[in-house]
Protein backbone atom coordinates (compact mmCIF):
# COMPACT_ATOMS: atom_id res chain seq x y z
CA UNK A 1 0.00 0.00 0.00
CA UNK A 2 1.63 2.94 -0.93
CA UNK A 3 1.23 6.69 1.11
CA UNK A 4 -1.74 7.98 -0.99
CA UNK A 5 -3.35 4.54 -0.33
CA UNK A 6 -2.81 4.65 3.48
CA UNK A 7 -3.78 8.13 4.07
CA UNK A 8 -7.20 7.18 1.95
CA UNK A 9 -7.97 4.59 4.45
CA UNK A 10 -7.01 6.53 7.52
CA UNK A 11 -9.26 9.36 6.18
CA UNK A 12 -12.23 7.32 5.37
CA UNK A 13 -11.32 5.27 8.66
CA UNK A 14 -11.53 8.49 10.50
CA UNK A 15 -15.37 9.36 8.74
CA UNK A 16 -16.98 5.77 9.79
CA UNK A 17 -15.52 6.31 13.70
CA UNK A 18 -17.69 9.79 13.28
CA UNK A 19 -20.62 8.09 12.20
CA UNK A 20 -20.34 5.67 14.84
CA UNK A 21 -20.13 8.11 17.46
CA UNK A 22 -23.11 10.15 15.75
CA UNK A 23 -25.14 7.00 16.08
CA UNK A 24 -24.40 6.14 19.46
CA UNK A 25 -24.88 9.38 20.26
CA UNK A 26 -28.41 9.47 18.83
CA UNK A 27 -28.91 5.89 20.21
CA UNK A 28 -28.38 7.10 23.95
CA UNK A 29 -30.61 10.13 23.74
CA UNK A 30 -33.53 7.67 22.05
CA UNK A 31 -33.10 5.45 24.59
CA UNK A 32 -33.25 8.03 27.09
CA UNK A 33 -36.41 9.51 25.65
CA UNK A 34 -37.99 6.33 25.48
CA UNK A 35 -36.87 5.61 29.40
CA UNK A 36 -38.67 9.07 30.26
CA UNK A 37 -41.74 8.08 28.39
CA UNK A 38 -42.13 4.96 30.42
CA UNK A 39 -41.76 6.95 33.54
CA UNK A 40 -44.33 8.88 32.43
CA UNK A 41 -46.33 6.06 32.15
CA UNK A 42 -45.06 3.93 35.19
CA UNK A 43 -48.06 2.37 37.18
CA UNK A 44 -48.66 5.22 40.61
CA UNK A 45 -48.06 7.81 37.92
CA UNK A 46 -52.28 8.47 36.53
CA UNK A 47 -54.88 6.32 37.63
CA UNK A 48 -55.41 3.24 35.01
CA UNK A 49 -58.94 2.73 34.00
CA UNK A 50 -60.20 -1.01 34.69
CA UNK A 51 -60.39 -3.21 31.75
CA UNK A 52 -63.14 -4.36 29.97
CA UNK A 53 -64.20 -7.75 28.99
CA UNK A 54 -65.81 -7.60 26.00
CA UNK A 55 -64.62 -11.19 24.70
CA UNK A 56 -67.11 -13.18 27.42
CA UNK A 57 -70.00 -11.52 26.72
CA UNK A 58 -73.68 -12.95 28.95
CA UNK A 59 -74.91 -15.72 27.19
CA UNK A 60 -78.15 -15.12 25.60
CA UNK A 61 -80.87 -16.45 27.56
CA UNK A 62 -82.47 -19.99 26.09
CA UNK A 63 -85.56 -20.08 25.04
CA UNK A 64 -87.25 -23.96 24.02
CA UNK A 65 -88.68 -24.51 20.35
CA UNK A 66 -92.15 -23.03 19.70
CA UNK A 67 -93.84 -26.24 19.24
CA UNK A 68 -93.18 -27.02 22.36
CA UNK A 69 -93.89 -24.18 23.91
CA UNK A 70 -97.49 -24.58 21.87
CA UNK A 71 -98.12 -27.82 23.05
CA UNK A 72 -97.63 -27.81 26.44
CA UNK A 73 -100.43 -25.79 27.41
CA UNK A 74 -102.94 -27.60 25.61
Amino acid sequence: MNTTEWADAQRRQAEHDALIVRLADREAEREHDLIAACDDCAPGSRPVPEPVNDLNPPPAPRQRPTSLRRSRGR
